[in-house]
């Protein structure tokens, strides 16, 4: 990490012992579940999932499971100012957006995001239910904010279909 960022330190490394390993089977089965939620999300083929925040696994694992699920993966500075942010995101017709803090979420202007859907927020110190709730925007649509764990256990937790794994295999 560089020392620095905007005056700030870079964030700390976890102790090892706090360290999160996969296999490559779980790495994959994660990011199927998690493109599974996307498209239940409303996620279509060649749509966009902007992803916003600090290196990762939740990042990468945003990025595959656009990729799965057919979409487009637009990654977004963690340096970006909201304006930058806003734009990156139009530009990019983002569907969804994975982020890093309820903080980064607020830069999403759902009102100037025509195709916006979702907000995934992968903070591992918030509490899941903590992220949960609703943006009402001027012209009717409901903005799910949910948390990555929940996004992903309520993949995992939902009966998957043939229907479901067929449509996912074939994006």
């Amino acid at each position: 990490c560089p020392p620095l960022i905007e005056g700030k330190k870079a964030s700390p490394a976890k102790p090892i012992e706090e360290w999160t390993t996969w296999s490559y089977a779980e790495y994959y089965q994660e990011c199927r579940a998690v493109a599974r939620a996307f498209i239940g999300m409303g996620l279509g083929a060649y749509d966009s999932v902007a992803i916003y925040g600090f290196n990762a696994p939740e990042w990468h694992m945003a990025e595959m499971a656009a990729i799965l699920a057919g979409g487009i993966a637009a990654g977004i500075y963690p340096t970006d100012t909201p304006a930058q942010v806003e734009y990156k995101a139009l530009h990019s017709g983002a569907v969804i957006a994975c982020v890093e803090s309820l903080a980064k979420a607020k830069s999403f202007d759902a009102d100037a995001l025509p195709k916006l859907r979702a907000i995934v927020v992968w903070d591992p110190d918030l509490k899941a239910d903590d992220a949960a709730s609703t943006i009402s925007t001027a012209d009717g649509r409901s903005i799910q904010v949910v948390h990555w764990r929940k996004l992903k256990h309520t993949s995992q937790a939902e009966a998957v279909s043939e229907a479901d794994e067929a449509e996912l295999d074939a994006r």
